[in-house]
């Protein structure tokens, strides 16, 4: 059965479960959520793909908070689920990043943690290969930004999810004074936002790893993309709806 069916399925379900069963539904939410984060394990199992399993996450939680917010039902479960949801879409933005810049995000990460673990709080930089990374970013990325946005577009048709994934990054948006374009309205192209600005925070992370690790600016300086810069990038898909 493919992602799309299953999907499908869980909603009908759900949507006579809470049709027929509305007073009972209240009580019994714990068990109900219970048996449905259980039955979706299982099926996101059946997905070899670590991708797919977090969109499937995303799209089936969603449904269900959807459901839940048309009964007007609260509980701890339903905070359950929003927990649950807000941690797969923060997986979901990970593992975006890693499929378009793998090597930036390995190098950040390993870089970082040489620094924690060294005594003077730097890192042993390979010359050639920040420089190399420095060209790399510098020739694709915006190229790389519009694979993300479509990418993700593909993935999600919710608007819903959209405006949940922004919620995520309310605190990074005043970091990067994106609160003048950013809205919280339903529409599928928000749904890039995140992934975007985990990108963009990589990027400043490895940026902040030249200026630690170098006593002055390298001859590569000049080819280092400004965060202003690609800020206008993503301002662009933002204007798109």
């Amino acid at each position: 059965m493919v992602q799309q069916d299953i999907q499908l399925m869980r909603m009908e379900i759900i949507g006579m479960v809470c049709n027929s069963f509305p007073y009972f539904f209240v009580f019994d939410c714990i068990f109900f959520t219970d048996g449905v984060k259980g039955l979706l394990e299982r099926l996101a199992s059946t997905l070899s793909n670590t991708k797919d399993q977090r969109v499937f996450f995303i799209n089936n939680y969603d449904t269900i908070l959807s459901i839940f917010q048309e009964r007007h039902l609260l509980s701890d479960e339903v905070n359950k689920f929003e927990s649950l949801i807000m941690m797969q879409k923060e997986l979901f933005a990970e593992e975006e990043i890693k499929t378009f810049f793998p090597r930036l995000v390995a190098f950040v990460l390993q870089s970082e943690k040489q620094m924690c673990e060294s005594g003077d709080g730097k890192a042993v930089l390979d010359d050639a290969m920040v420089e190399a990374l420095v060209r790399d970013f510098a020739a694709n990325w915006r190229s790389g930004i519009q694979q993300i946005n479509d990418d993700v577009l593909a993935y999600f048709a919710n608007f819903r999810n959209g405006m949940d994934i922004l919620k995520q990054v309310r605190s990074l948006r005043k970091y990067f004074m994106l609160e003048h374009f950013i809205s919280f309205c339903f529409h599928p192209v928000l749904l890039s936002q995140q992934v975007l600005t985990q990108l963009l925070l990589y990027y400043s992370r490895f940026q902040d790893l030249i200026k630690r690790n170098y006593l002055k600016p390298p001859a590569f300086n000049r080819d280092i993309v400004s965060t202003a810069t690609i800020l206008l990038e993503i301002k662009r898909f933002s204007r798109t709806f």
